[in-house]
């Protein structure tokens, strides 16, 4: 099983297929990650659990 296997049994998306599921931009995707957007990083690169991102985007849109 190499990385990229594993990585996607547990759920875990890159910054871009985070933004293609999302249906937004890279750059939305970095700029929601430094307002504390869960991820989880891994050397430079970020990963991310869909289920938490859409948990955090709830949270947050009930709180504004």
């Amino acid at each position: 099983m190499n990385t990229f296997d594993l990585e996607n049994e547990r759920g875990l998306l890159t910054r871009a297929q985070l933004a293609k599921r999302l249906r937004v931009s890279q750059p939305t995707v970095k700029g929601l990650t430094d307002q504390g957007m869960p991820h989880i990083r891994i050397g430079r690169q970020f990963r991310y659990d869909y289920g938490e991102v859409l948990k955090w985007l709830k949270a947050k849109s009930i709180g504004t």
